[in-house]
């Protein structure tokens, strides 16, 4: 049995993530509660452009820790992903792509709209009688946009 399959799972982020993305809104929040405060107490546009870029900052800095932080799971997520499935093509790691080119049989519901190939995954599951493109488009059927019949 794969040793890989039964780790523990494991978080995208460590706590010392968290506590850096808490921290940092933080100070971002504080900086734009600060700007607003005071540029709301001036009564002139010199007096309240300061502030207003002090709040800017503010918004900056909370948005750069929470891109910082989903990038950094992101980039936990694609390596636990080639911890499990080593180094896979492309083609490997999308079924639905390695599929589609293996079947030529063409299958629709009765009263459907779309047409697919029997090993399309929108039908996997359905036991519908097969027919010629011919046919389908003769029932005013349009072919699937996922199988491309």
């Amino acid at each position: 049995m794969d040793s890989r399959r039964n780790a523990e799972p494991q978080s995208a982020w460590r706590r010392s993530d968290l506590l850096g993305l808490v921290v940092a809104v933080a100070v971002g929040a504080s900086l734009l509660a600060a700007g607003y405060g005071a540029a709301a107490g001036r009564r002139t546009l010199d007096g309240q452009v300061n502030w207003v870029i002090l709040s800017v900052v503010g918004l900056a800095v909370a948005f750069a820790a929470q891109a910082t932080w989903l990038l950094r799971g992101r980039r936990a997520v694609v390596g636990y992903r080639y911890q499990l499935l080593g180094e896979a093509p492309l083609q490997a790691l999308s079924p639905v792509r390695t599929q589609l080119a293996s079947s030529r049989a063409l299958v629709a519901g009765d009263r459907l709209r779309w047409y697919h190939r029997s090993d399309c995954p929108v039908v996997v599951q359905s036991h519908w009688s097969t027919a010629t493109r011919h046919a389908h488009e003769a029932a005013g059927r349009l072919p699937c946009g996922i199988c491309r019949p």
